[in-house]
């Protein structure tokens, strides 16, 4: 390996370890860098970028699985759950098959303004205060996904029947 290419592999090497760095810091809403070696003429420039958060890229997959059942429904059903743990499943998360499983999965988020898309979103359908016995996928835009008894459907949080059964969200990821 001449000079030149030593030069221009050490660059590299910094580089990606500087990524690493930063995603191992969470800094992953750092703005890209440009880095830049003159090799003689060679005129090596390496730009340092960051990932999309691997959360981020399953929120995605989540999101597009569920909107694409939604308008494509498949001809087996699903129940609730099912819905919700095969979605799950199309991200590579492994959720529990019932709701009442699903419902301590992850982290609470008790507040509807802290969801975010891809959240679980259980609901108390009985009015009895005290147990989810429901559950869809927060798409965004106070909405959801969920299989009903009606079908698969995007539902928004803000109407009255949801929004008195709504307990919490769940965040898995």
């Amino acid at each position: 390996m001449n000079k030149r290419n030593r030069r221009i592999a050490v660059v590299a090497s910094v580089a990606a370890v500087l990524i690493v760095a930063g995603l191992a810091l969470g800094m992953n809403h750092a703005k890209p860098h440009t880095v830049s070696h003159a090799a003689g003429n060679s005129g090596v420039v390496i730009r340092v970028g960051t990932a999309k958060p691997l959360f981020s890229m399953q929120q995605d997959k989540i999101y597009q699985t569920a909107e694409q059942l939604v308008h494509n429904p498949p001809s087996s059903g699903f129940d609730a759950s099912g819905f919700v743990q095969y979605v799950y499943g199309k991200a590579g998360i492994q959720l529990p098959r019932t709701i009442a499983e699903q419902a301590h999965t992850g982290t609470v988020v008790n507040n509807r303004s802290q969801l975010q898309r891809g959240d679980l979103v259980f609901f108390d359908l009985n009015n009895s205060g005290q147990t989810a016995t429901f559950v869809g996928i927060y798409l965004g835009g106070n909405e959801f996904a969920a299989q009903t008894t009606h079908g698969l459907m995007n539902i928004s949080l803000n109407q009255p029947y949801w929004s008195k059964a709504f307990r919490y969200g769940e965040r898995v990821m």
